[in-house]
């Protein structure tokens, strides 16, 4: 962080840059398994249902089919997307510190607030499953500054 306190412009648009790359591979890799982990699934569902059917079956559910698809591409591929882009916000408005601490509060509450409500889907308690969602990006952060080898 020292470097950062030098050049704190430098350092904001490695930031940006860094975090909007990895939201552009995650995004685009996201959609493409998406896409190809449906497109086979709907393909062995449709066989499976034209064997059991003992004819073809065409039109408006092999339409579907495609637009479900890439309804779930999209979808797998704007989420993280999203939540690269909402945690750089600040960047753009904010002096370099303020703005990592606020960077971190956000993503804390993203992960929180989705655990929660996955956990709530499920009927587990909430905190639980949202304090499990923020442990597991607090450890990923961990790891990344080990990686990095800051202290």
């Amino acid at each position: 962080m020292a470097e950062a306190s030098v050049h704190p412009e430098l350092a904001r648009q490695l930031i940006i840059a860094a975090g909007l790359a990895g939201g552009i591979a995650l995004a685009v890799s996201s959609a493409v398994g998406a896409y190809e982990a449906e497109r086979v699934e709907h393909i062995l569902s449709h066989k499976n249902l034209e064997q059991a059917m003992l004819s073809s079956v065409e039109g408006a559910r092999k339409e579907a089919m495609t637009v479900s698809i890439v309804v779930s591409a999209a979808v797998h591929g704007a989420a993280p997307m999203i939540a690269a882009i909402v945690p750089l916000v600040p960047f753009f408005f904010m002096p370099l510190h303020e703005a990592v601490v606020t960077g971190i509060v956000i993503t804390m509450m993203f992960l929180f607030v989705l655990g929660a409500f996955l956990g709530s889907l499920i009927k587990e308690i909430f905190i639980y499953t949202g304090l499990r969602f923020v442990i597991a990006g607090l450890a990923t952060a961990i790891v990344l500054i080990l990686i990095g080898g800051h202290s």
